[in-house]
């Protein structure tokens, strides 16, 4: 008996006895069966289960509070952001967690000032390991600031877990392709390579 499978980009949920505010939210499904939600009048995703009435209301006040920050800093987000809000429950009340996604740079970012400890960075000897910009290094192969390449990893696992809501911009396909050719050409030259 021959069976046929559907996929979807996304699921709507119901919206029977939900608050109208939940309209604006779609639930998607990632590829390994995680369920996440992404509203696109915001440019939102969450993991929060805002199935739940109660959930929905403190997202959707956490969206408030993060909008009301960047209004006061006069923080001018670029045209291709994301906002990821995840809800933190403490013993004392909820607080929120958060991160920005730029796709257009392919980097994660904060309105708020971060240390290199909340960013799990490794220790560094020198300021230079941090500053902005390539790097020239004695070999002269230009190498990203140790911040630069941990924001870049950090929004490709960001597009591994939040991936059925967008698409890649081009470049970021042209290069991934570049990275594949170039693994398999080194897999295919050496057998004992690490790429499988």
């Amino acid at each position: 008996m021959k069976r046929e499978c559907v996929y979807t980009r996304y699921i709507r949920i119901s919206l029977n006895g939900l608050s109208s505010s939940f309209t604006d939210w779609i639930a998607l499904v990632h590829p390994e069966g995680l369920i996440y939600y992404y509203n696109a009048s915001h440019r939102v995703v969450t993991e929060a289960n805002i199935q739940r009435p109660d959930i929905l209301e403190k997202i959707n006040h956490g969206i408030r509070e993060f909008e009301s920050a960047r209004d006061r800093r006069r923080f001018d987000l670029p045209q291709t952001y994301e906002l990821l809000l995840e809800l933190n429950f403490q013993e004392d009340g909820c607080s929120y967690y958060y991160y920005l996604v730029d796709h257009g740079c392919q980097t994660i970012f904060y309105l708020d000032d971060a240390n290199t400890e909340c960013l799990d960075l490794p220790d560094v000897c020198s300021m230079d390991h941090l500053s902005k910009g390539p790097i020239l290094h004695s070999s002269n192969a230009l190498a990203h600031s140790v911040v630069d390449i941990k924001l870049s990893e950090e929004y490709w696992l960001h597009l591994e877990y939040f991936c059925m809501h967008g698409s890649l911009p081009p470049s970021a396909e042209f290069t991934l392709m570049g990275m594949l050719s170039h693994a398999w050409g080194g897999a295919f030259l050496k057998p004992q390579s690490f790429f499988a």
